[in-house]
């Protein structure tokens, strides 16, 4: 038998090896061996990145907790806020409160007031003037003056007034503009009262001691209950009163009212007028 060729076989095992690398083997050995640099800084550079955004998530998460500072902080903030709101809520509604107690004072009394006025000219003044009493009248038309001046038109004014009082705090109208549109009248009506007061009560008790009649009625009306049980004197002065106590009152309620409310600047109108 012959022998092969064996050099043919050396020729194709060269040929083949040469002509049909692994191409896939080529391309996955440096990341196989680590032996490409660029590779190595591209991967590092995503897993740093991966490592950034995982810790600033982290860092989220704890500063969103109820026990992390600045949840706390913000929490505190917004619970100042909602208190500073209440506190503030609370103050308006009571002065509010406590504007509205003031105007229903200064209506409740002038009521009172217009009631005892009524019942000085009902009980005294008209009764001290009636003409069919059997002796005749108890005091003159001069002596009546005297005594009881011009506390009518006192009345009438009082009575406007207290009628406007109660339509404005029913309607929630303002309280100023009344005292200072009645400001001129009253300032016209209480300066002869006032001015002519000594005289008024030096001529009641004149005629204490020279007009018995005067004197028995007097005592007659003390024991009245809708006159509180009251000499005429001590009604008498309430008119001497009553102005300055309307001046506190609308100082009080000037205290309670608010800067930016319509009534502010008429109260201190008001009381610029009265003083």
């Amino acid at each position: 038998m012959g022998k092969a060729d064996e050099s043919m076989y050396i020729v194709n095992l060269t040929s083949n090896q040469s002509t049909t690398p692994d191409s896939s083997l080529l391309l996955l050995s440096p990341s196989i061996h680590g032996d490409s640099p660029l590779h190595d800084s591209s991967l590092n550079t995503t897993v740093k990145r991966k490592r950034r955004h995982k810790h600033l998530f982290i860092n989220e998460q704890i500063d969103n907790t109820p026990n992390s500072k600045r949840f706390n902080s913000s929490v505190n903030e917004n619970e100042n806020l909602l208190d500073d709101n209440i506190v503030i809520e609370k103050q308006q509604n009571i002065k509010k409160d406590n504007k509205y107690l003031i105007e229903m004072e200064l209506r409740e009394t002038e009521r009172n007031y217009v009631t005892m006025l009524s019942n000085i000219i009902r009980i005294f003044k008209t009764e001290m003037e009636k003409d069919d009493r059997r002796n005749g009248p108890i005091l003159t038309k001069v002596e009546s003056t005297q005594i009881f001046g011009n506390i009518e038109e006192i009345y009438h004014l009082h009575l406007s007034i207290a009628e406007q009082l109660d339509r404005a705090i029913n309607e929630d109208k303002c309280i100023g503009s009344i005292c200072l549109t009645n400001s001129v009248d009253l300032l016209r009506v209480y300066q002869p009262y006032t001015k002519f007061y000594d005289k008024t009560i030096e001529a009641i008790h004149t005629l204490e001691k020279t007009n018995s009649r005067f004197y028995a009625y007097l005592k007659i009306c003390e024991h009245k209950i809708e006159l509180g049980k009251q000499h005429l004197v001590d009604l008498m002065i309430r008119s001497i009163q009553r102005l300055p106590s309307i001046l506190l009152l609308l100082e009080r309620l000037l205290k309670y009212t608010s800067i930016t409310h319509i009534d502010y600047q008429l109260l201190i109108d008001s009381l610029d007028k009265l003083r």
